[in-house]
């Protein structure tokens, strides 16, 4: 329930300002009853105090709605900064298991808030809306407002008779809901590609099947809601006016009651069957979110690393018969402390995937990662490493953050770093607190790679793992790179290259063809 994730006084308060607001229901009924009882009577002096009474119940039940709604919104707000934020926590400090793409971060976080959190204060409202008017009615008339409670029943019976569909039409929105997603990112991130070789219509035909897929999906799952609610509303109108109606004439005819009463009590029966429908119809749509609240149940429930042990001296990795997928088979490999090692091989061998095993990101079929002559600790053994990868991350940040990633570096060192990569002129060009676009949009490849290379020499890890890192570089430069940034690392060095020249080859105390080693 929401209570669960806002505080307990914003929950209390809710709790009033919504029962306060049942009451105007109530309130308008009272007056019903009354005003159809002074016509009758001819009293003008009630009258008018009576519209005096109405005038200001009304007006403070405004001020009070006023208040409930902006705590209410004020409550929304809270619960989804805290969902948002535990899933964030929980990308950072897991290895994401449960595969939480952008499709679960943004539509199914957004149905999660408007099916499921409000679904459930309104369900609040709307059982205050329904005991308020029922213990008012009672008070009027108890057979009358018992029989108006009774057929209120009957819907919910309707209402278990679709609920499994709905559910299970949801779920399969879901799963078609996020391989669309899925499709429109490849479609997005290859468009130059598609355009390029004029292959628009192969695309456009595979899409129709996920977007057909999609729609289908939604199309059963609205259908499935839409049975429902028109059920339940036959139904209420069969069991909840036409009975009612039946048994209020008579005892209006008989003399039990008056017109007002009856008039008052019909009014009140609104709030019988209105909030009982919406919680039914509620419950169908709360059923919608199950899967997506399950997942993040499961993802807040994680457990976490937050605390990493330091890492310790390095002294040497090993990789024992290594074998992963169809890249590998049975690879051995061995790195001591200060190696400045180059492995070569060619497109396609898996370089990348190999550095993701030795970072922790992947995990060996088959053999042994041993550090230090110990298995790895796969949560914390990129403690040891910095990485450059082939390619470059740029947060949409500031160069500053992008550099030092928040970490507190004396302007010696980052002077220091930012010679040795070379990107003295950059920064005296746009300066460290300039903002940069996100994936780096306005930087040239050689700038975002320097930027990724200087960005791991600031986190004084003790191994440096270089994918491609300067192959957008000119040759002249590329090789001053060398010289000055990484043959000079006060540490290992493991760099994976194809086109490195000559010259630059003799920087590395070690130099070795992967695909030599490989016995696949």
């Amino acid at each position: 329930m929401f209570y669960k994730y806002c505080s307990k006084v914003k929950s209390s308060l809710f709790l009033v300002l919504a029962l306060v607001k049942a009451f105007e229901d109530v309130f308008a009924a009272f007056l019903v009853a009354r005003y159809i009882n002074l016509a009758q009577t001819k009293n003008y002096h009630e009258l008018l105090a009576l519209t005096l009474l109405a005038v200001g119940g009304f007006a403070l039940f405004t001020l009070l709605g006023l208040g409930y709604r902006k705590i209410r919104a004020s409550l929304l707000k809270d619960v989804n900064v805290r969902f948002k934020n535990d899933l964030v926590a929980y990308l950072l400090e897991t290895d994401n298991a449960l595969k939480l793409d952008i499709s679960y971060l943004t539509n199914d976080l957004k149905q999660l808030e408007t099916a499921r959190i409000e679904g459930q204060l309104n369900i609040v409202f709307y059982s205050f809306q329904f005991l308020t008017s029922f213990i008012a009615g009672l008070v009027a008339n108890l057979l009358l407002t018992f029989v108006y409670a009774l057929t209120s029943l009957v819907p919910a019976a309707v209402q278990r008779l679709f609920s499994k569909k709905v559910e299970t039409s949801s779920v399969a929105w879901q799963k078609s809901n996020s391989a669309y997603t899925a499709k429109i990112e490849e479609l997005l991130k290859n468009l130059s590609l598609i355009k390029l070789y004029d292959i628009r219509k192969l695309f456009s035909t595979k899409m129709e099947k996920p977007i057909l897929n999609l729609e289908e999906a939604l199309r059963k799952m609205k259908l499935n809601i839409g049975y429902t609610t028109e059920a339940l509303v036959g139904t209420s109108f069969i069991t909840m006016i036409v009975v009612p109606f039946l048994l209020g004439i008579y005892l209006i005819m008989s003399g039990h009651i008056t017109v007002g009463v009856f008039l008052m009590i019909a009014q009140l029966s609104n709030n019988f069957t209105s909030p009982l429908l919406s919680i039914l119809e509620t419950f169908n749509t709360l059923k919608t979110t199950n899967t997506i609240y399950q997942k993040y149940l499961t993802a807040k429930k994680t457990k976490r690393v937050l605390d990493l042990p330091s890492a310790t001296d390095f002294a040497s990795l090993d990789l024992n018969q290594v074998s992963y997928k169809e890249l590998y088979h049975e690879l051995d490999l061995s790195v001591s402390k200060h190696e400045k090692f180059l492995w070569t091989a060619p497109s396609g061998f898996g370089k990348t995937t190999l550095f993701k095993i030795l970072l922790g990101e992947l995990t060996p079929d088959t053999g042994t990662y041993e550090l230090n002559g110990a298995p790895v600790d796969r949560a914390s053994v990129h403690a040891y490493f910095a990485h450059v990868a082939q390619e470059p991350r740029i947060f949409a940040d500031t160069l500053r953050f992008n550099l030092c990633l928040g970490k507190d570096v004396s302007k010696e060192k980052l002077a220091q770093v930012l010679d040795l990569t070379g990107l003295t002129e950059l920064v005296a060009q746009r300066g460290l607190d300039s903002s940069l676009k996100a994936d780096g949009s306005d930087l040239s490849g050689g700038q975002k790679q320097r930027i990724e290379l200087a960005r791991a020499l600031l986190q004084d890890r003790q191994v440096l793992l270089v994918d491609e890192g300067t192959s957008a570089l000119d040759p002249k430069l590329s090789e001053l790179i060398h010289q000055k940034a990484i043959a000079t690392f006060d540490g290992t060095v493991i760099e994976i290259a194809h086109k490195l020249s000559p010259k630059e080859q003799k920087l590395f105390t070690k130099t070795l063809a992967l695909n030599e080693l490989n016995k696949a």
